[in-house]
């Protein structure tokens, strides 16, 4: 079955979390070093996944690896602050990893699993009932279609 994404980009780039953010600052600052000290990089070197290579020739101070670890750790968490999830609690923000990458569809069996899923959807919502009866219809509309139910209910009876 296919997979769709179902929430905004809502998630932090994996590029701005702080080991990402430590490891680009690093390697920056042993470029930045390398080239103060004359040591010429050859291209092939100068990736950002070659680090360990310049390690071998050029070794940062304790001082500024504790400056990039502390920079690393303030830019990450200003990032993380902007995020929408930040406002969530942890448990929360990790129920919403699982939909990342979207959720697969299925087809329903039967309309009477369709009138099953909108009944539980209804005990947990009960203040959303239009909502529900909405997306009881839709999944109803797809079973009798032999349509997977895309989700999106709206002024056309498609499905």
């Amino acid at each position: 079955m296919p997979r769709i994404p179902i929430t905004e980009p809502i998630f932090p780039d994996a590029a701005l979390s702080e080991s990402a953010i430590k490891d680009r600052l690093s390697h920056h600052a042993l470029r930045l070093k390398a080239r103060k000290t004359g040591l010429i990089i050859p291209d092939y070197l100068a990736a950002e996944d070659k680090l360990e290579h310049l390690q071998l020739h050029i070794a940062l101070s304790r001082d500024m690896r504790q400056r990039i670890t502390r920079r690393a750790a303030c830019i990450a968490a200003r990032v993380d602050r902007r995020s929408p999830l930040s406002r969530l609690k942890r448990e929360d923000r990790e129920r919403f990893e699982a939909l990342r990458n979207g959720v697969d569809l299925v087809a329903l069996a039967s309309e009477h699993r369709a009138d099953e899923i909108a009944a539980e959807l209804h005990a947990e919502f009960p203040w959303m009932g239009p909502a529900t009866e909405a997306i009881w219809h839709g999944l109803r509309r797809s079973v009798q279609s032999g349509c997977v139910f895309h989700g999106m209910v709206g002024a056309d009876s498609t499905g």
